[in-house]
């Protein structure tokens, strides 16, 4: 269950875009680092608020990931928001970190999303 201070919302994203900017990796480090793992930023139509306050008809945010979602997985799918540090809204431009992005596509995240939407 999400912490306190969280938004879920259920979302259609409308665009994605890779930010090539890895946590993992610091500028005194480029040469010597394998990033794993990236931020990509994201626009999305909030279809549903599960659970917090949220008033707007979209919302951006940020999620660290290995590799771009297929659009399967992202036109119906929920996020978990958190406020994002200054250094990540400074950096990425959003104001929001996604905790988790689940997606009925995937049979194994179908239980945990009920679970967001009963709040348990």
């Amino acid at each position: 269950m999400p912490s306190d201070g969280s938004i879920v919302l259920r979302v259609q994203v409308i665009s994605v875009e890779f930010t090539d900017w890895s946590p993992n990796c610091t500028q005194n480090d480029n040469e010597k680092c394998i990033p794993h793992s990236y931020w990509h930023k994201y626009r999305a139509r909030v279809k549903e608020v599960v659970s917090g306050s949220w008033a707007g008809s979209e919302v951006e945010f940020t999620y660290l990931q290995h590799a771009k979602y297929i659009p399967e997985v992202t036109n119906d799918c929920y996020v978990v928001l958190y406020p994002a540090s200054q250094d990540i809204s400074s950096k990425i431009g959003v104001p929001f970190v996604a905790d988790n992005i689940l997606s009925r596509f995937f049979k194994a995240q179908r239980a945990p999303i009920k679970a967001l939407k009963s709040g348990t």
